[in-house]
């Protein structure tokens, strides 16, 4: 690990000088980063973003340029103009087909057919949620993968696509975006093999000709519901030093569940409780990390951890937690919702250990409650809490979870995302026999180390469709050595 760095100037931005609560959970100073995209506006700002927009958003970032707003007026005109404009037409018959061609192909709204084209995806414009592109991009993508989306894009277009990128250029209506690292990735110890992972899947998604930005968008969202229910369900206990790896369950879409199963215990709802406290951990961390990105970002169990393995380190910081504690407590008052009564720290016991290690872990869950009883001490401070829990609901909820009946929410995969990851699996899996397929537990093996985890009941259902639809060579008498078949 690195050394321990805490800057007080950015602190006072962040934490003292800056009004309101909008952004204490997020930078608000120049290179400094933090965890995750939130909002906390109100509860709605992230509804109905869906995984099109995020693989755009996150296209605009790798190609460092996004359709400037106030140039995006009529742009549907004035690009087909320039389209037209590129070819000399024998016969205004001529020109009337091509023109309906085009507007079929990129114009026709109803059919979605911006994103129809993998070209011409990062020309769809910045949505309201565009965070999500520049934190994919921070988070997720290494290098390689950069490097190849690009020029998968690039080189993949047709004659069509070069005269919109020609057309677009010509217009000059785009516009540079910011290359600095905005977000640094948490846990990236113990979920490296994760990220590796992941970036081989996207890898494998770019090899398919056809349906690359099909796969991508699916694994872009897919990643960003592991990785954010990661964040979520981790962050609290890390802040007790467990930082064990435990992935929620899914079930089936359309697989029968009853009140009991696994996959309702163990899966939306231990997510969703674990987003309450989210904002709060947040602001916590934050405060903890007050340096630019340079600098490594830590959760509490690397901070503990930092502390116990380095005793050089431990002065400077007590010296920061010290600081953070008596400008938020003593140095500055907050009220409360009773008019005239500020609030009342004393009732938190700070803690007093002669163990140094121990008192360090037990003044950053000081500083916790204190922060958890200053944000529960107003309506509107835990109307900001309740706010960025439910805006990380709604980017969790953006494929992966919907209503199931009595029970209602569910984490479920559809059949065709089961069948997508199927195929990125067999495509990436060192397991994989190229001529009968991936065995029925090296599937599931696969599955696991992507975060796709099941109960037993859900498994069999898997099973059971895949034999159904024909997936599944039932050759051999033991079923786990049964073979997925290979999906062309």
């Amino acid at each position: 690990m690195a050394n321990f760095v805490f800057e007080q100037d950015i602190f006072q931005h962040k934490f003292i000088q800056a009004d309101g609560f909008k952004n204490r959970a997020k930078s608000t100073v120049a290179d400094c980063d933090s965890i995750c995209p939130n909002n906390t506006d109100n509860a709605n700002v992230y509804r109905g973003y869906t995984a099109v927009q995020l693989l755009a958003d996150t296209l605009h970032n790798v190609f460092g340029e996004v359709l400037s707003i106030k140039k995006s007026l009529d742009i549907e005109k004035n690009l087909k103009a320039q389209m037209l404009e590129q070819i000399e037409f024998e016969e205004d018959d001529l020109k009337k087909v091509f023109s309906d061609i085009i507007d079929s192909l990129y114009f026709d709204k109803a059919n979605c057919s911006n994103a129809s084209s993998a070209a011409l995806l990062r020309y769809l414009p910045a949505s309201k949620q565009k965070d999500f592109g520049k934190f994919v991009y921070d988070v997720f993508l290494d290098t390689e993968t950069r490097n190849k989306l690009s020029q998968v894009i690039c080189d993949g277009s047709n004659p069509l696509d070069d005269m919109v990128n020609m057309a677009y250029s010509n217009l000059n209506v785009l516009q540079k975006i910011s290359e600095k690292k905005e977000y640094s990735r948490v846990f990236g110890g113990d979920l490296e093999e994760l990220f590796i992972l992941m970036n081989k899947d996207f890898r494998a998604a770019l090899d398919n000709n056809s349906d690359a930005m099909f796969e991508l968008e699916f694994l872009f969202a897919y990643y960003l519901f592991i990785y954010l229910s990661q964040i979520a369900m981790r962050v609290d206990k890390d802040l007790d030093g467990d930082n064990t790896i435990v992935f929620p369950l899914f079930k089936g879409a359309k697989e029968a569940v009853s009140e009991d199963r696994e996959c309702v215990t163990a899966g939306w709802r231990r997510v969703e409780k674990k987003t309450q406290k989210l904002f709060k951990h947040m602001i916590v961390l934050n405060m903890l990390n007050c340096h630019t990105n340079d600098t490594p970002y830590y959760t509490y169990s690397e901070l503990y951890q930092l502390y116990a393995d380095n005793p050089e380190e431990r002065a400077e910081m007590d010296k920061a937690v010290d600081y953070i504690i008596e400008q938020y407590t003593v140095k500055h008052e907050h009220d409360t919702d009773v008019a005239g009564v500020n609030v009342d720290f004393s009732q938190i016991e700070y803690p007093n250990e002669e163990e140094p290690a121990l008192q360090f872990k037990k003044k950053v869950k000081y500083l916790f409650e204190c922060v958890s009883l200053q944000l529960d001490s107003k309506n509107y401070r835990q109307n900001v809490v309740s706010y960025v829990a439910g805006n990380y609901s709604h980017i969790l909820k953006m494929r992966f979870v919907k209503s199931w009946g009595q029970l209602g929410q569910m984490m479920m995969i559809a059949n065709e995302d089961l069948i997508t990851m199927i195929l990125i699996c067999q495509r990436t899996s060192e397991r994989m026999n190229n001529e009968r397929g991936l065995q029925i537990g090296d599937m599931f093996y696969e599955f696991e180390r992507r975060g796709l985890c099941m109960d037993g009941k859900t498994r069999q259902f898997v099973i059971d469709y895949l034999i159904r639809i024909n997936l599944i060579d039932s050759k051999c008498d033991s079923e786990e050595a049964q073979y997925v078949k290979r999906i062309q």
